[in-house]
Parts: C-alpha cells; structure tokens; sequence
C-alpha cells in the first residue's frame, strides 16, 4: 500500500468564504479548506492520504462558495500499481510437539485472482524480522500457511509471525502493522500483539485550528480488542499524560480523523501528534511514534488544477 500525494493548486480567484472539499473514493478527507485566507490568494497544498491499495481510486474535489452554492464535483483517477489488500486475523492454527506451527488467517481482498500467494515470516521480536527471507509460503486460494521448518532462533518462549499478500508484479502488501501475532513456542498460546497496534501515517492542518489525522487500526482477529484511541500533543512533540482526547475505535484498516488542536499553541508553532490504542480496561500500548504539524501555518494561493501520484 501507499500513500497518495494529492496537489491543489487552484487557476481562479475565489471570494471569502470559498472553500473546498477533497474526497478520495467517495469519503471526504479533507473539509472545508480555506479559498482566501486572510483575504489573500489560496497558495496551494498537498494533502498525503492515507495508504491506499492497488487499482483505480478517484479524487474528486469540490468547491463551495458562502451561501452554500457547491460546483460540479472534479474527479481525477489514478491507478495504483502498488501490493494486494494485506490479509487479516492472523492466529496460531495448531502445532504438533515442537514442529512446525501453522497458522490461520482471513484471506486478503483481492485474493485468488489479484494476488499469487501469501509469505509468512517469523523473528524474536517483529522489529528483528527479515522481510526478504519467508519461512513459510502460501497459494493465492489459502487461508492457512505453515513454517517450512522448526529451525527458529529459539525453541522455548516468544516468537513474531506476520504474512503477507504478493501480487504479480511481486508487490506486496504491508505485514507490519496489519497482521502480526505472538506466539508462546511452549505452549502454542497467542499473546497480545507487539505496540502499533493503531500507526499514525500523517497530520495535515485544516482552517479553523483543526488538524486531520491519517492513520491505520488492526482491531480484527486479536486476542484484545481497541476500545478507544488517545490522542496526546504537545509543542515538537507529545507528551504522554493526559490525553489531549479520545475516540472512538473506527473500523479495521485505514481511517481519517479531524480534531481541533489546543487554542493555547499560538499561530506557526509546530505540535507533535501522538496516537495511542487502549483496550476496555485502560491498558496502553507504548507506541511512542509521532508526526509533527504546523499549527495554522500559511495556508494554501491561486490554482491551476490537481495531480494525484503515489508518494515516493
């Protein structure tokens, strides 16, 4: 998957009150934009969506003028030459003495037809493992897969399995953080993934104060569930105290958010943005991961148009 780089650079003038509304596959990511901030010409942005998959996806962008009178929605296609949808639920399957353990998943989307088969890696700890040396291979039409061998790292205690969905083009999809378990070699036992349960992609500044948020759950097929996402900020990086706030847990996969950003951050201070998942009873991972933003920098001048490509 991969994020797009969407460019608004606008060839008109527009009034105060004029704004517009970027949409990507039919759900808006990006409300309201400003068309004459302070009076001025609207500069231009770019807007990076979150990771998308491979095929067709439309941008449409539509503007808006005070009174609420909206023009004719501008759709831009681009195709997507990335990895297949990533498989999901991926769970210890069964494991007989101390060989081979072989897992179960739910298949990727795009699967048989838009995939040629799913890998399975395997570390001490998901950061240690080596994305180009499967342990274990899978046909597009499986929803199991099985080491190739038992000759791990190590034979007693914890061990980080992931896979993947492979495309012809030997694309893939990304294993971490969709699909990824623990597994307790002794006992066969899954445990509560690794943190990044929930990956925040990137912040992009909104009028009105408001930032909206990239980002990427895995709720599905965990031993824990998300029960809400905790949203810490603060000046070049968050602090993790008190959360600035909390949300509810959208649906698996990826998702975007608007929040208003603490007004006490004068215009151009840059904020850290942290995300955080916690399950039902209060637990919280420890992903430290962050993006930073720019609190009302100076938005957006005239325009000519808008370009759509995967980001490098």
């Amino acid at each position: 998957m991969v994020p797009l780089v969407i460019t608004l650079d606008p060839s008109s003038a527009y009034a105060a009150g004029d704004t517009l509304s970027v949409a990507l596959d039919g759900a808006v990511i990006a409300p309201g934009i400003d068309l004459h901030p302070g009076g001025g010409d609207f500069p231009g942005m770019e807007i990076v969506t979150a990771p998308v998959g491979y095929g067709a996806h439309t941008v449409t962008v539509t503007t808006r003028d005070a009174l609420g009178n909206e023009s004719e929605p501008i759709p831009t296609v681009i195709n997507v030459d990335t990895g297949p949808r990533p498989p999901s639920a991926l769970r210890f399957a069964s494991q007989v003495d101390d060989g081979p353990i072989a897992f179960a998943f739910a298949a990727s989307p795009d699967a048989p037809a838009g995939i040629t088969g799913y890998e399975l890696f395997r570390a001490a700890s998901l950061g240690a493992i080596d994305f180009d040396t499967p342990c274990g291979t899978a046909a597009a039409n499986a929803t199991t897969i099985t080491e190739d061998d038992d000759d791990r790292a190590v034979t007693d205690g914890t061990m980080v399995y992931a896979v993947r969905a492979v495309n012809a083009g030997d694309f893939h999809d990304e294993a971490d953080p969709a699909v990824n378990v623990e597994v307790e070699l002794a006992s066969g036992e899954v445990q509560l993934p690794p943190p990044k349960r929930v990956k925040l992609w990137a912040a992009v500044p909104i009028a009105g104060g408001k930032v909206l948020i990239q980002a990427y759950i895995n709720n599905v097929g965990v031993t824990t569930p998300v029960a809400e996402l905790r949203i810490y900020l603060d000046e070049d990086e968050p602090v993790y105290t008190a959360p600035h706030a909390t949300e509810a847990v959208p649906t698996s996969g990826a998702f975007t958010h608007t929040f208003v950003v603490d007004p006490a951050f004068p215009n151009a201070t840059v904020v850290g943005i942290g995300l955080r998942a916690a399950s039902a009873d209060g637990v919280e991972e420890s992903n430290s991961d962050f993006v930073t933003v720019t609190v009302d920098s100076a938005p957006p001048a005239d325009f000519e148009g808008v370009t759509v490509e995967p980001q490098a």
